[in-house]
This record gives C-alpha cells, structure tokens and sequence, in this order.
C-alpha cells in the first residue's frame, strides 16, 4: 500500500529547517544568558552612601524594561526582514499564514 503523503525534501526545505534550528538554538541560547545575567544582578551588593552599609540590587523596573527593549528589538529585526521579503516579491514560506485573527 502506497501512501498518500510523499516526503520529498528537496534544498529549499532543508536550509529552512537548518534555519529554523538555528534560530531555536539561539534563541535558548540568549534566553539562558538573559537568564543567568539577570539571577547575577540580583545578587550583586552595592555600598550605599554609608560604605559599611551594603544592598543587594533592587531595580526590578529596570530590568523589566531591558528585557522589553531585547523583546522590541527582535520584533522590530522580524518586521524589518519580513516587509524587505515582502517589496522584493521573495518567497514568504518561512513566516507562515500571516492571516490570523487572535
């Protein structure tokens, strides 16, 4: 019996799925450094304006919005690379259906 689903693979698909498994790699990649920069800064002291007396960091905003801002920057890197695609008529196939209604 034959099946109904023919698995060719040709160069196309291959560099995508290479592609994608980069971009993955990466992307757990900075997530563990983002991760473990973010557990250092908590538990750096500073001496305050009374040398004896240390404080371990407590800027939670700050850091809420630097993790924003590496968020908005990928997002802004995605948009850049997808309407550059999009005015040289390339192939869209790596972004998938982009008619979604959330």
């Amino acid at each position: 019996m034959k099946s109904a689903i023919n698995f060719h693979l040709d160069s196309t698909v291959m560099r995508g799925a290479i592609f994608n498994v980069a971009v993955a790699f990466l992307m757990v990649s900075t997530g563990t450094i983002n991760t473990l920069a973010a557990k250092w800064a908590d538990l750096n002291t500073a001496g305050g304006s009374n040398p004896t007396a240390e404080h371990y960091y407590d800027h939670p905003f700050f850091q809420a919005a630097t993790m924003f801002l590496g968020e908005a920057l990928c997002y802004i890197a995605f948009m850049i690379l997808f309407f550059y695609k999009k005015s040289r008529n390339q192939d869209m196939s790596e972004f998938g259906d982009q008619k979604f209604n959330p």
